[in-house]
């Protein structure tokens, strides 16, 4: 029994390779030695935490500011007499 299994869309996943790459190679080069396959998961998921949290600080600290309601007035533009 032949299963009709749709073919997935390249433009609808990512390929992690590429994403994961350059992350593992800023991992590699920060330790500038030999490394075990522990430690460089270790300093991906380091990197990939930081990063979360630096994000999330940016995303909380853009929420308070945007809810002070004078910060928010919006003024209209006026058009240059010619």
């Amino acid at each position: 029994m032949i299963k009709n299994r749709a073919k997935p869309n390249p433009l609808m996943e990512p390929d992690y390779n590429v994403i994961l790459m350059p992350i593992i190679s800023a991992v590699l080069l920060s330790y500038n030695r030999p490394v075990s396959l522990d430690e460089i998961v270790d300093g991906v998921i380091q990197l990939l935490s930081s990063q979360r949290e630096k994000h999330s600080s940016l995303v909380s600290s853009s929420l308070e500011v945007t809810s002070d309601s004078s910060y928010a007035h919006i003024v209209p533009a006026h058009r240059r007499k010619r």
